[in-house]
């Protein structure tokens, strides 16, 4: 596992490399608030098939911050865009959870596009002008600063809250989430500017995505219901839909080894 360097849209964007190289690339784009680890359970299950990344979207991890605060879903889908066209690893499979999802919709929608199959877990369908004014309200915070790392993990939670990870897993991925300052201070690693969401209806992309989908639900979340989810695959030229049980919204650290079984049933089929 080594971080690698992609130009994006502008800006240089990170990228965890779990390894498989030659083989044929297969991208995790994770949430907002969020970064590359998070794919850390599932990821590496896959690199004896494919050369399996996970990205640090713009203003995340150890991804550039936008100078302009551009962080719409439109720009991080210009990263996406920009680094497979000159990435040099192949056209991927992209793997998208929650925004992530929405990022890779709105790229894989493009006439440009060069995915070669499309994942989308429990992304919000239609978003709301309500919750887009509460989520931009969300770019008024500030975060917190810690002595320690320790201190910092320790605070570490998830929005929404609800999960059926284990500390220990949680702890896992907090150790990422945070860098050290000049004054010693340890903060998170996120741009406060990137937490506003614009809103977005599924329905307006998901016909003009030419290459497979799968719908993942997570079974104990509210965003997606199994008629929702139903209704997405439907939309796609070639859709399918499954459930991950045991998992609220955050599907890769409440039950990372049904979501790899999901993935790895839907890939082996475009083998």
């Amino acid at each position: 596992m080594r971080n690698r360097k992609f130009a994006g849209a502008g800006l240089q964007i990170n990228c965890v490399d779990y390894g498989g190289e030659g083989r044929q690339p297969l991208l995790f784009i994770h949430g907002g608030s969020a970064f590359g680890h998070w794919w850390d359970l599932v990821a590496p299950s896959f690199t004896e098939k494919f050369h399996t990344l996970a990205m640090d979207l713009r203003g995340h991890g150890e991804s550039d911050w936008s100078e302009s605060g551009d962080y719409t879903m439109a720009a991080n889908a210009a990263d996406v865009a920009a680094m497979v066209k000159d990435w040099g690893l192949g056209d991927p499979i992209l793997v998208g959870h929650s925004r992530g999802g929405l990022i890779a919709l709105r790229y894989a929608a493009s006439p440009d596009a060069r995915a070669r199959a499309l994942v989308i877990i429990d992304s919000l369908p239609q978003s709301t002008e309500e919750l887009a004014a509460w989520t931009q309200s969300m770019k008024t915070w500030r975060p917190r600063r810690y002595a320690t790392l320790e201190e910092a993990c320790a605070s570490f939670r998830l929005l929404p809250a609800e999960t059926c990870a284990s500390p220990s897993i949680l702890r896992q991925i907090a150790r990422f989430a945070y860098k050290k300052e000049e004054d010693g201070a340890w903060v998170v690693r996120i741009d406060p500017r990137c937490r506003g969401r614009e809103p977005l209806n599924v329905f307006d992309y998901l016909p003009a995505v030419r290459c497979p989908v799968l719908i993942v639900k997570a079974a104990l979340s509210p965003m997606i219901t199994p008629e929702m989810g139903k209704r997405m695959a439907e939309s796609t030229r070639q859709g399918s839909v499954v459930e991950i049980e045991n998992a609220y919204h955050h599907a890769m650290l409440d039950n990372p080894a049904a979501l790899v079984r999901e993935l790895g049933g839907f890939l082996a089929v475009l083998e």
